[in-house]
């Protein structure tokens, strides 16, 4: 069996190309600049990186490609998130349920997202995403 050829090209150094869909750039750009106001790897990296060059826009393009390349890994292994806030997410995904035309929950049986609420957990959990930002 021939095995395949992968052909690379140069590095390319310089600033970003508009090669590409524009829609889905300006959604990674608008990513990042959410990430890099939340704690977390994520935030440490864009401090990094505007520390070492100097310019906040090629620190948010340098996030923005390791979180095209994170979301493109996750996608292939079917990974969730390893740094997600658990309550965080639990409240996002039920607004989009409640969104999309789900119908609430009746009950006295509090739902994932409830933790939300409570400010120690969720205080707990913001700790645990900056504790997780300094190492």
């Amino acid at each position: 069996m021939r095995d395949r050829i992968v052909h690379e090209s140069k590095a390319h150094h310089g600033r970003i190309s508009k090669a590409g869909r524009s829609h889905a750039r300006a959604m990674l750009v608008d990513a990042t600049w959410a990430a890099a106001k939340a704690p977390g790897p994520l935030r440490a990296y864009f401090i990094r990186i505007r520390a070492r060059r100097g310019h906040q826009i090629s620190a948010a393009v340098a996030v923005a490609r390791k979180l095209a390349t994170l979301c493109w890994h996750m996608l292939r292994k079917g990974e969730d998130y390893r740094w997600a806030r658990p309550s965080l997410v639990a409240r996002k995904r039920r607004a989009m349920e409640t969104t999309a035309g789900r119908p609430q929950k009746r009950g006295n049986k509090r739902g994932a997202s409830y933790a939300y609420n409570v400010k120690e957990l969720r205080q707990k959990e913001a700790w645990i995403a900056e504790h997780t930002e300094k190492s």
